[in-house]
């Protein structure tokens, strides 16, 4: 995670170029680039052991506080009590850095101390892939977002009336079927590489299968599993917004279903997320 969150600052620092035009005034020119000070060293400092399940905590488990030091003769100190706390630390620290346009990285900040810690132990961002499908490219832009802006959540919406893009392995036709298109589908190995890419940054991914209601889209390939499927045109009478559906709760074929589903599913989050999210409204 610290290994990752290393290479992530030299890239923001050197190649983001983030020039920060309204912090000045108009017809602002940049510093001199004469006398010069450079950093020199960059010290990060893990005071304490991770805990085991630092990639999937539990909120308010462990310490995401740090210490930044920039010292005007340009030694950098980072300092925290766990590994996610050192990459909040070097966050801030690229954000220090604004493009000069010699083609080098400045800071007129310099010399620095920054003490931070989380007020609220969730900061998250809730993002819906079921109504509107986004490509796995612009959800790690979700997460380097978040992660940017120190959130430790990224709640994924994963499942929807209106589509079913998330592959089940044990239950195929659900994305075959229930998907927008074939090629709009998360596959597993997507859907893996989503988490690890998350929890590098510390951002932990919760994954949503909304249930029981909002479930019409499992109809598409399970229709005896869902009540009320897509009723027109009086819809408003069996569901909040169309289209309608339901999984049917006094079902065993609906218990099985979901016994399939999520001793597929659950195996697969466990490792990245303390947390799963089963929706619950209507």
């Amino acid at each position: 995670m610290v290994d990752q969150a290393i290479y992530s600052a030299k890239q923001t620092i050197f190649k983001k170029n983030f020039v920060p035009w309204k912090f000045h005034p108009r017809n602002w020119t940049e510093p001199t680039t004469k006398n010069r000070t450079y950093i020199s060293t960059v010290r990060i400092e893990l005071l304490q052991d991770d805990p085991k399940d630092i990639a999937k905590p539990l909120a308010g488990t462990f310490d995401e506080s740090y210490a930044l030091e920039l010292s005007g003769g340009g030694n950098v100190s980072i300092t925290a009590n766990s590994s996610v706390g050192i990459v909040r630390g070097l966050v801030t620290f690229t954000q220090l850095f604004y493009q000069h346009s010699d083609g080098g990285a400045y800071t007129p900040l310099a010399p620095v101390t920054i003490l931070d810690a989380p007020v609220f132990q969730h900061r998250g961002i809730n993002l819906d892939v079921s109504r509107n499908y986004f490509s796995i490219k612009d959800i790690e832009r979700t997460i380097d977002a978040a992660a940017y802006n120190k959130m430790n959540r990224l709640h994924l919406h994963v499942t929807d009336a209106q589509s079913w893009p998330l592959e089940i392995p044990a239950l195929p036709d659900l994305s075959a079927k229930g998907a927008y298109r074939p090629d709009l589908v998360y596959t597993a190995e997507d859907f893996a590489n989503l988490q690890y890419y998350a929890s590098m940054q510390g951002v932990e991914l919760i994954t949503e299968i909304d249930m029981p209601g909002h479930t019409s889209s499992i109809a598409l390939s399970y229709p005896e599993l869902i009540a009320a499927y897509n009723i027109q045109p009086d819809w408003d009478t069996y569901c909040a917004e169309p289209p309608c559906g339901s999984l049917k709760l006094n079902s065993t074929k609906v218990d099985d279903f979901l016994k399939k589903l999520f001793g597929d599913l659950l195996p697969r989050v466990r490792p990245f997320s303390s947390y799963f999210h089963t929706g619950g409204d209507e």
